[in-house]
């Protein structure tokens, strides 16, 4: 569990007062009246916020100015309210919240498109993503705010890497709740944006993030928590709406009277997922002891679906290898985590360790679906997507012979029956190659006493019709040479020919350099 921490909602900092009627999908979240929270209609009737934003009774969609009596909007009542199953509100894990609306907005309010491309927002744009909200516009040194804005602002920021973000942290501070900044915070759900002087603030958690592409916005995430607001030490975080675009289009699709076509809430429904056996793999170095990992189901809202700590493999030998056997779900995807309390990963004498996480058992496996070893640091991670069942499989009956060398797994010759029985049964092939050919079938047939060590070069046109008679003899068959054989014999008579003509070259050259000679011993010398 993450230690309590003196979040702040976010807010509005740094911005300018947006066009009216600019983002007709903005809704001002209300209590009393009074705005609270920012929210996005994603459907005629359906708002997504942050699942922070509690006692809301009513939204106002398509508010610019509050203060303004001819601002075109729509007043809806709330009568539904679906908060994330795993919303945690210590650690704003899964910070998504689904609204109902008391009926359809108009069509001149239309929603806005979410993203579930995982591959964006695009890292270090200037000004890549967009925030907007009513939120306060400047905070006091005595801890108070501006209130919440009379104008809608939009404020340009851009988006950094997770594993960055986390390394956010004000060095200079004294107070001990910010002493480690957002190290451990931040999560695979959630994304991090900032830039100088400008972030969200108080009353704008639940708004949208957004980038554009050609006229369209897209939502990339939901307005969630931060330290401070406009602190340069400390970006603004935000849900990231493609982790949990499937959560969100279930919903949608379940309670919108008309949800838009790109949800694509008629789409053939897939069966129930199906339980697949997954097998982690693991080859220690000489440091069992210092080896932790884990598993999280990405899809089941970052579920720890394996966890072995620090000092788990206290009492386990120095190069043996540890086999533990999960069930997952198909189609699912999980996040496999291993860290080195050493920093040096499974490293390095001789060749390290290893590991492997595959589908199938200890004895029996399948595809690979993550592997690695040697030194990996402190910390690696992979995410992976379990494929359905049935995938054809190896077997392994020696499990302590298996070998991890990293990206490839090496198994003894299977002992027992084999997985699958063949569909045609095997032919009895020759023990070597016939030098003679019966001329007639023999009384008995025998059985070869050993395992073929290489095919006929020729197959019989058909099966001898008589026993072979022991004073006969048999008539040799002649062998017709194969394509290896009829090259290296002509490459052979080429050579020969190369020979012959170099010693002729060389006869002739010799002769007519003594006759040279000769003439030249004859003739004056001619300047």
């Amino acid at each position: 569990m993450v230690p309590s921490r003196p979040i702040q909602m976010p807010r509005i900092i740094g911005g300018q007062d947006a066009v009216p009627g600019s983002y007709p999908f903005f809704a001002s979240l209300t209590i009393g009246g009074g705005h609270s929270c920012g929210g996005s209609l994603i459907a005629p009737d359906i708002i997504l916020s942050a699942a922070h934003c509690t006692n809301l009774n009513g939204a106002e969609v398509g508010r610019s100015i509050r203060s303004d009596p001819n601002d075109t909007y729509e007043t809806f009542e709330l009568i539904k309210e679906i908060r994330h199953p795993v919303y945690d509100n210590e650690a704003y894990k899964f910070d998504f919240m689904i609204l109902q609306l008391d009926r359809p907005a108009s069509d001149q309010f239309t929603p806005i498109r979410l993203n579930k491309d995982e591959a964006l927002p695009v890292l270090g744009i200037a000004d890549g993503v967009k925030a907007i909200g009513f939120g306060a516009t400047a905070t006091y040194e005595d801890g108070s705010n501006s209130g919440a804005a009379d104008v809608l602002q939009e404020v340009g920021l851009h988006v950094i890497d997770n594993e960055e973000c986390m390394l956010a942290k004000d060095t200079e501070t004294t107070d001990e709740a910010f002493a480690n900044g957002y190290a451990g915070l931040i999560t695979p759900d959630m994304l991090c944006a900032e830039d100088d002087n400008q972030d969200t603030c108080f009353g704008d958690s639940g708004g949208p993030l957004m980038i554009q592409e050609w006229n369209e916005y897209i939502q990339v995430g939901v307005t969630s928590w931060g330290f401070g607001c406009g602190d340069n030490d400390y970006p603004g975080v935000y849900s990231r709406v493609s982790h949990q675009y499937e959560w969100i289009r279930t919903n949608v699709c379940e309670l919108s009277v008309n949800p838009p076509a790109y949800f694509e809430c008629d789409a053939p429904t897939l069966p129930p997922a199906q339980d697949v056996q997954v097998t982690i793999a693991l080859t220690f170095d000489d440091f069992p002891d210092e080896i932790s990992m884990m598993i999280i189901d990405e899809t089941g809202f970052g579920v720890t679906l394996v966890d072995f700590p620090a000092d788990s493999f206290l009492d386990s030998d120095p190069r043996s290898t540890f086999y533990h056997t999960v069930s997952m779900k198909e189609r699912s995807t999980y996040t496999f985590i291993i860290t080195d309390a050493k920093g040096d990963g499974l490293c390095c004498y001789d060749e390290g360790g290893s590991y492997l996480v595959y589908v199938g058992t200890e004895s029996v496996q399948g595809e690979i679906l993550v592997s690695g070893g040697g030194d990996f640091g402190e910390e690696i991670s992979h995410q992976f997507t379990v494929p359905a069942p049935g995938s054809v499989v190896q077997t392994n009956d020696n499990p302590t012979a298996t070998t991890i060398p990293g990206t490839q797994v090496t198994t003894q010759s299977p002992t027992g029956a084999p997985t699958y029985l063949p569909t045609v049964p095997p032919t009895v092939q020759p023990s070597a190659t016939p030098s003679l050919m019966p001329s007639s079938s023999p009384t008995v047939t025998p059985s070869p006493t050993s395992s073929p060590t290489r095919a006929p070069t020729t197959t019989p046109s058909s099966s001898p019709t008589e026993s072979l008679a022991p004073s006969q003899i048999p008539t040799p068959v002649p062998q017709r040479m194969d394509k290896a054989q009829v090259t290296s014999l002509v490459l052979g008579v080429l050579v020969v020919l190369a020979v012959a003509c170099l010693f002729i070259a060389t006869s002739w050259y010799a002769d007519r350099h003594t006759r040279l000679q000769k003439v030249q011993a004859e003739v004056p010398f001619v300047k």
